[in-house]
């Protein structure tokens, strides 16, 4: 597209009677390798800074883009899942992305289950004890920010 710029430009100046001088041409040459912007893709050495346990702002700092938002599940416990997809730079094929996937952070509560009740040790009355037993359980709580689980890309 570059070159057909670059061309289009020589042919309109000497259409007009200009003289394309080497200056011109030159600039036109250079327009036409430039290098393609890489302000809202991520390169491979953005990729490998992506580390597991990162939040979604700091991968969103290192890939200098927000990403679109491939997928966003909110499940009936709490947890979250989320990817973001980011374009890859220098790639033309149209799946070249890469997708960064997020959960919430899981931790470990304990739920207590206290179970209280008169025990009689002798079944005659006269020592009664008041007796508590935790029936207690660890459940998975997930909550706190979002953080990177996996990542996955294809370069070609």
């Amino acid at each position: 597209m570059k070159k057909l710029i670059a061309t289009l430009l020589t042919a309109g100046a000497l259409s007009l009677g200009l003289q394309a001088t080497p200056a011109i041409t030159a600039s036109a040459e250079a327009a036409a390798v430039a290098k393609p912007s890489t302000k809202k893709c991520v390169n491979k050495a953005r990729f490998r800074k992506i580390k597991k346990g990162m939040s979604v702002a700091k991968v969103r700092r290192i890939a200098k883009h927000r990403g679109r938002i491939e997928s966003d599940a909110t499940y009936s416990d709490g947890d979250r899942n989320l990817t973001l997809r980011f374009r890859q730079c220098g790639t033309s094929w149209r799946y070249s992305s890469i997708y960064v996937s997020f959960e919430s952070t899981e931790y470990r509560r304990y739920v207590r289950n206290d179970v209280c009740y008169w025990e009689d040790t002798n079944w005659d009355g006269s020592d009664d004890t008041y007796v508590c037993d935790d029936y207690g359980y660890w459940e998975t709580v997930y909550g706190g920010p979002l953080k990177v689980t996996g990542k996955s890309a294809y370069w070609f």
